[in-house]
């Protein structure tokens, strides 16, 4: 059957998107004094500032890899393995409020596949945020194949959101996902 032997295939893409449909760059990723922890370290991804519960989408089309759910540090997370262009990526998504898919679901661009969070109000649990956004990481390769969450392999890995997906300047609202 096609529909049960496709299921398991990595669908191809051309290009990456926004995860959101509004919001701008409050926190970029590279060295910076982490504002929980009050320590320099690498903030190894971006973060949109958006209010809690806006929906998030997949930046392109994939396979969900994994999930994390209520971590001390982060909260929900989506991890999911994409195919852009012959090159295989990986995107995390974390600080979430909810999450609305399980590991092995396909996902297109248009598919929400939660909901950000970040308000110590709301993701009472995730005791690294301090108000309402979403924390979007990328990697080259494919997490739990290539390297396994926040291992070595996982750091060697980082690129910047911005290499791939196109956002505009700090604290420059957009309101597309192109």
């Amino acid at each position: 059957d096609l529909e049960v032997c496709a299921r398991n295939a990595l669908p191809s893409d051309t290009a990456f998107w926004r995860p959101t449909t509004y919001g701008s760059i409050t926190s970029e990723y590279g060295m910076r004094l982490h504002p929980t922890q009050n320590v320099w370290k690498l903030h190894a991804g971006v973060d949109i500032g958006v209010p809690s519960w806006t929906p998030v989408y997949s930046v392109a089309a994939g396979t969900v890899a994994a999930l994390t759910i209520k971590a001390s540090c982060g909260g929900n997370m989506i991890f999911v393995i994409h195919r852009v262009k012959g090159q295989y990526y990986t995107s995390v998504y974390i600080h979430l409020s909810s999450i609305n898919v399980n590991v092995g679901d396909v996902v297109t661009k248009d598919t929400i596949i939660g909901y950000s969070g970040g308000d110590p109000s709301i993701t009472y649990w995730d005791t690294c945020t301090t108000g309402g956004h979403l924390h979007l990481t990328m990697l080259y390769g494919r997490v739990g194949a290539d390297y396994y969450a926040f291992d070595t392999g996982y750091y060697a890995s980082l690129i910047d959101p911005r290499q791939v997906i196109n956002f505009p300047a700090r604290w420059v609202q957009y309101n597309n996902r192109t």
